[in-house]
């Protein structure tokens, strides 16, 4: 439940972030200390990489896509090293399915195999105080929470939500935006708290490409005003990844339909390869 009582939200929220050395609208001293400069080639990140291509052994077609890091929903089943010297191997992470009650020991190990991030679903039967609690074993790792936002319309979840995710110690990545912003006007209260809690700097939003491909062409442009919006307020806190296609198909060509759909929200090249590149960087931890 939203919390009742005291200081204005908005008040406290600040407080926290300045206890992280940060502001509303501003930038992350550490965090910018810390995002690499873009690669002068084109080459990109998929924070939303496709596991069981990556075990076909698909990943090998990933270097003539320009695609040289990806992330991943699970640790992949064929293994290749975290910083590979093969030439055309790209490095690999993975945002995972919150284990049931792991120890130190157990998280370490998921750190060592590439784990970046625990995976959470802000649907009726979350439990938002249990994913504070979550987090609170994941900060000495570096570590974030990714939470899946849910398609309906009706509800409002990160209302109910909002105390909770202010006292997140770790930074939080919000998936399934497509279905999220779908059918929601300009104004839902929903979306300008979205946009309030991206503006702070801790919080980040994904996109995929495999989701906005299946969304009807109404939602599409209503996700593409919301990117725009986002890019507005931080454009240092979106990633971008290609998502699980409907059908198996050419890794190639699904990289490159998701990368024009991009281009065409973000055409400057500046602000595009940020996405692709420094921010994902800075997130998971490249």
């Amino acid at each position: 439940m939203a919390r009742q009582g005291g200081p204005p939200l908005r008040d406290t929220i600040t407080r926290v972030l300045r206890s992280y050395g940060l502001s509303r609208g501003g930038h992350s001293a550490a965090a910018d200390s810390v995002a690499p400069t873009a690669p002068a080639a084109p080459e990109f990140t998929d924070t939303d990489f496709d596991a069981a291509a990556w075990d076909r052994g698909e990943w090998q077609a990933l270097s003539a896509a320009g695609v040289r890091r990806v992330v991943m929903r699970r640790l992949p089943s064929a293994a290749i090293p975290l910083s590979p010297h093969e030439p055309d191997a790209p490095m690999y992470r993975a945002v995972i399915a919150a284990p049931q009650d792991p120890d130190r020991h157990e998280l370490q190990q998921l750190h060592d195999q590439g784990a970046r991030g625990v995976r959470f679903g802000l649907n009726n039967a979350a439990d938002p105080h249990a994913m504070l609690s979550y987090a609170d074993r994941i900060v000495t790792l570096g570590w974030h929470v990714e939470i899946g936002l849910p398609a309906v319309h009706k509800t409002r979840p990160l209302e109910n939500a909002e105390w909770v995710l202010t006292q997140m110690p770790v930074s939080v990545c919000f998936s399934g935006v497509a279905g999220f912003v779908a059918e929601r006007s300009p104004d839902d209260a929903e979306l300008t708290l979205l946009l309030d809690l991206v503006s702070m700097g801790r919080f980040w939003l994904k996109i995929s490409g495999a989701e906005v491909a299946a969304a009807a062409a109404p939602a599409r442009e209503t996700l593409g005003r919301f990117v725009e919006a986002m890019m507005a307020v931080r454009d240092d806190r979106l990633v971008w990844g290609t998502g699980s296609a409907p059908h198996p198909t050419d890794v190639g060509a699904h990289v490159a339909s998701a990368l024009d759909t991009l281009s065409q929200w973000v055409p400057d090249s500046d602000r595009r390869n940020r996405i692709l590149w420094s921010n994902a960087a800075t997130l998971y931890r490249f």
